[in-house]
């Protein structure tokens, strides 16, 4: 059960029917997808059935009649309290289930609907006031006349004018009916009681969609099928078999247009040459001679040849410009050159279509069905000036069937089909070219062949748009509004005015409707979000209409519409972090100011405050409880206005004098939209007109202008913090800007070119030290030796990292947004590793193994696998960062980590604390191995105790033991702060560079090698000094001073 239209019961005949305005909406959805076919409130208990099995039109008895209506009572209880319109009485159609709406009626003819032939006893009985068989539900007659309202057909639809047979399953169309052909399965539909005595039918007689009237034996006459039961033809003229089981089909309204007459049809015909002489095109005098002009998909002498022609339709839905005007140029291309092109010029708030066509020139018909025939249609748009013409937006399509002689593209040219980033799009040429004779200020488009034209400023006109419009009188726009001359497509001078906001028409000449809100006496929280809402309504589709949509964010505004009045009723929609609230601010039209406090809202009320919906419930479910939407109006008469709603389909009114309610079809999540991540609410103010207008509510935990930044449960990133703290944000509900923000830039690059610098010094030393001794046969050297490479790059990384975070250049960005954290994570986990490694080796050494050349290899195999290990796991930070633009900031770019799903996100966080704390713990475990072996060693020796040995080792030791615990007291501080700042506390800038502070402290092992590795052996100390230029040199100072 679906409460969408039933389209099978809708015709459209003329322009101005409910099912055509259907139709010209139908491609018209909200931006959730939400169709706004849905069945109007008004087709609910009105006798007519609008949904399958007639479910809209049970469960009447709560539902109040408009006024003058009758509201019925039927045999059968849930058929009960529908409404009838009383014109419709003996109007020759049953309306009430049992047809007493057409008892008692003065005809000047009997009624045309044989008596009952009872199933059960084959009586015949008359159908009148006297039984009480007819609408109760159960079919009691041949051919089901007794239950034609309320028996479904399989199609679900009533029985109403078919025949039903006796199976009760087959429903007959009336022109089934003695037809001579038997469609029943018993075959009721051509018995005598029906079709009366007849002779034998020669089935010669009458051709295929006729009818025999029998009134000349079997011979005819024929009449067509539709001559049967029409009240204005006589067919057959003596037994009017013609008018047999003639039931009248029921129409909304019950209205049948009469055909326009004789004399009306030969007054339409104009006094001029055959409009057919030159087919589609049209005949004019020129110069006393005939000429015909021909559309563009024909061409010809009289127009009698088609055209091979591309229709193209489309309408920009691109964010609003700053322009005069906007010229767009449509191209079709074919191997890179214009074979056919168009020039449309609009203003820059224009929203409608275009519609164009563009020839396929002769020369290349013979071509078109060649497979490798590749064309494209380009459209370019380019905002013009009075000096100033700027190439705003290229899309293109390519042309799927070029071999069909008429083709169609129709589509809608959106922001996120921008090509104008792709250079070889760029086909524009220098003024001065061979081929370009444009005026300066223009534009030369290249087309190929030698071929360019001109896109010009607002005033230039012309082949090579030397031409000057002419210009504005004076004064011709009122009210300080600017004057814009411009020649346009068909070389004719136009004016337009850009008006100020308080103004509008087409020389600025009326002042706008304004709605001014005050609201400084509302307590609300900074989260607290409004929009306001100015609707006009259909009463025909019973449809809302928003006009005009405004985020209301200040305590005061002012709401300029383009109308003399204001719109009849005003919206407030109140979101704050737990409920969402909506106000009826009037409903009262044609006002042209209004002025309005937190006084003159009325709250409407959700539909469960009256118990008639619970707080999920389905669309199903809905239908029924509509039904019952008359009873809120009811309970609040001493109310002069009330306006309740279901958050899913209706928005609902009590009328004041009928007290019964008046509910529109009410799109609750016109002012959702898609632009914030990570679950944030995104509330957008004037949609049609400007994309940048939009605002992000987020979840707790998550911050950013676009919500992109997440901080709960470990999953938060270096980035974050330090965008976060750097980047300023309109988003005033996410993030409060950090105080000193100049300082703090310059600190950040400060600390971590020291970092860099120092431990470019230490990682040098230690690497040349260990270079120099290249005859001794031990792996820790080499281990010392590629930490020190792995910790200097792990430092280059995080100097480029708050490098191209504070630059924020697109070129940076594009390359730094997947790699730079991979780098970074990938190098400073696998430092932490490998110094892991070197205490393992360390601890081997100690326990006297016998470290062979080949064993020695072999132990680079562990490392080599945990390289790897490390290199596939942390491929994630490639995978789900990317690149996002905030649309309110044009090329200002946010490298951000979604992931899809959250076992993504846990595998990521146990790769975290794998490389966190294994190492660390395989530091100690060696560190501790090493005391261990030498004190029981020399316990055993000495004879002395094994606490007090192990004492001696720790002290003899302490530089093997002081790497593993600098690394967790440098990572320590950032876990903790992680684990005891809740999330939702991040929004407080100190507490964010604490943190930023915490994670830098967490990189002091990488510049301090030589601190940790070289300074505590003596032997490495003599290396230096004796064997290397830097430690002479540096050695040398140190005597000096």
């Amino acid at each position: 059960m679906s409460l969408s239209i039933n389209w099978q019961q809708q015709q459209c005949f003329k322009s101005d029917d409910f099912a055509c305005s259907l139709l010209r909406d139908l491609y018209q959805t909200t931006n959730e997808g939400q169709s706004k076919n849905i069945l109007r409130f008004t087709s609910l208990c009105d006798s007519f059935w609008d949904l399958r099995n007639g479910s809209d039109e049970i469960d009447c008895s709560e539902w109040i009649c408009e006024s003058g209506w009758i509201k019925q009572q039927s045999n059968l209880s849930q058929w009960s309290g529908n409404c009838i319109n009383p014109e419709w009485k003996c109007n020759k159609i049953w309306d009430y289930t049992d047809g007493s709406d057409e008892y008692d009626c003065n005809r000047t003819k009997s009624y045309p609907i044989p008596d009952c032939l009872l199933l059960d006893s084959n009586k015949i009985i008359p159908l009148n006031a006297t039984n009480t068989m007819a609408g109760n539900g159960i079919v009691e007659c041949s051919g089901g006349i007794d239950e034609r309202v309320t028996f479904p057909c399989n199609d679900g639809f009533p029985l109403n004018e078919r025949f039903l047979c006796n199976d009760q399953i087959t429903c007959l169309k009336p022109m089934d009916l003695c037809n001579h052909n038997i469609d029943c399965p018993t075959g009721e539909d051509e018995s005598e009681f029906w079709c009366g005595p007849r002779p034998s039918f020669n089935t010669s007689v009458c051709k295929a969609k006729e009818f025999n009237c029998l009134e000349q034996n079997d011979t005819g006459p024929c009449i067509p099928d539709e001559d049967r039961c029409n009240d204005e033809r006589k067919s057959c003229l003596i037994f009017h078999r013609d008018k047999h089981m003639c039931i009248h089909r029921r129409k909304y309204n019950h209205i049948v247009l009469p055909p326009l007459s004789q004399q009306e049809m030969q007054d339409m015909q104009p006094n001029v040459i055959s409009p057919w002489y030159c087919d589609r095109g049209l005949v004019i005098y020129r110069y006393d001679t005939l000429v015909y002009l021909c559309p563009p998909s024909y061409f010809g002498h009289r127009c009698e040849k088609h055209s091979h022609r591309l229709t193209v339709i489309f309408t920009l839905n691109i964010r609003i410009v700053n322009a005069d005007l906007i010229r767009i140029i449509v191209l079709l291309i074919h191997s890179n050159i214009t074979i056919d092109h168009v020039l449309i010029t609009q203003e820059p708030s224009y929203t409608g279509k275009h519609r164009l066509y563009l020839n396929y020139p002769r020369s290349l018909y013979s071509n078109l069905r060649q497979i490798s025939s590749n064309y494209i249609v380009q459209i370019r748009v380019y905002t013009v000036g009075h000096n100033l013409v700027k190439l705003f937006f290229i899309s293109q399509y390519p042309v799927k069937y070029p071999f069909l002689p008429a083709f169609r593209i129709a589509v809608v040219v959106r922001d996120e089909d921008n090509l104008l980033q792709h250079n070889e799009l760029d086909n524009h040429a220098h003024q001065n070219s061979s081929i370009c004779r444009c005026a300066p200020n223009s534009t030369c488009l290249l087309l190929g062949n030698q071929r360019a034209t001109c896109i010009c400023a607002s005033q230039q006109y012309g082949p090579s748009r030397h031409l000057i419009a002419i210009p504005c009188q004076t004064n011709y726009c009122e009210n300080q509004g600017t004057c814009i001359s411009y020649m346009n497509e068909f070389h004719v001078n136009e004016f337009r005015c850009s008006c100020s906001k308080d103004h509008f028409g087409q020389r600025c000449e009326y002042k706008k409707a304004v709605l001014s809100l005050d609201w400084h006496n509302e307590t609300s929280t900074p989260s607290t979000i409004r929009i306001v809402q100015l609707i006009n309504y259909d009463m025909m589709k019973m449809h809302f209409r928003i006009e005009r949509q405004h985020l209301f964010l200040k305590e005061s505004d002012h709401i300029f519409y383009d109308d003399l009045q204001l719109p009849p009723i005003a919206l407030l929609k109140v979101y704050d972090s737990i409920h969402s609230n909506i106000y009826l601010l009037y409903f009262h039209e044609n006002y042209s100011v209004i002025h309005l406090t937190e006084q003159n809202q009325t709250k409407c009320q959700h539909a469960k405050e009256f118990d008639l919906i619970r707080m999920n419930y389905s669309h199903q479910a809905l239908l029924f409880v509509m039904k019952r939407y008359h009873r809120p109006c009811q309970q609040l008469k001493q109310k002069s206005t009330v306006c309740f709603y279901d958050p899913q389909t209706y928005f609902c009114f009590c009328n004041t004098t009928t007290h019964r309610s008046l509910c529109f079809f009410y799109n609750f999540k016109y002012e959702r939209c898609n632009e914030c991540l990570n679950g944030g609410s995104c509330y957008t103010g004037e949609q049609k007109l400007n994309k940048k207008d939009f605002i992000c509510r987020c979840a707790p935990c998550v911050y950013g202008a676009l919500c992109e930044f997440r901080m709960d449960h470990f999953k938060y990133t270096f980035e974050s913090f330090l965008i976060l703290d750097l980047s300023s944000t309109d988003n005033a509900l996410n993030q409060t800007n950090h105080p000193n923000l100049k300082y703090t830039i310059w600190i950040y690059m400060a600390i971590t070119g020291t970092m860099v610098t120092i431990g470019f010094l230490s990682n040098i030393i230690t690497y040349r030290i260990l270079a120099r001794q290249r005859n001794i046969q031990s792996i820790i050297p080499r281990y010392i030796q590629l930490t020190a490479i792995i910790n200097q790059l792990t430092l280059i990384c995080l100097f480029l990292q708050i490098i191209s975070i504070i630059l924020n250049q697109s070129f940076l960005k594009l390359f730094f947004c997947k790699t730079s954290s991979y780098l970074l994570n990938f190098f400073a986990y696998t430092s932490k590793w490998y110094t892991a490694f070197l205490s393992i080796s360390r601890s081997r050494v100690t326990n006297q193994i016998n470290l062979t050349r080949i064993y020695l290899r072999k132990q680079f195999i562990w490392p080599l696998v945990i390289t790897l290990f490390i290199f596939i796991l942390n491929g994630t930070e490639i995978i789900f960062h990317r690149l996002i633009n905030d649309p309110r900031k044009p090329n200002h770019l946010v490298c951000t980590i979604e992931f899809p799903e959250s076992s993504w996100h846990t595998l990521e966080t146990i790769f975290r604390f794998i490389t966190h704390l294994i190492p660390f713990l395989l530091n100690m475990y060696a560190v501790m191995t090493i005391i261990r072996i030498v004190a029981r060693s020399k316990a055993n020796i000495n004879k002395t105790n094994f606490l007090s040995e192990v004492w001696k080792q720790i002290k003899q030791y302490y530089e093997q033991l002081a790497c593993p615990i600098l690394m967790i007291m440098c990572s320590t501080p950032e876990l903790l702060m992680a684990l005891i700042i809740k999330c939702h506390q991040w929004d407080n800038g100190y507490r964010r560079s604490l943190m930023i502070a915490m994670h830098l402290l967490s990189f002091v092992p990488q510049m301090l090698t030589y601190n940790l590795f070289i300074q505590p052996s003596e032997a490495y100390k003599n290396t230096l000094v004796h064997n290397t230029r830097t430690g002479q040199i540096l050695s040398s100072i140190i005597r000096t001073s």
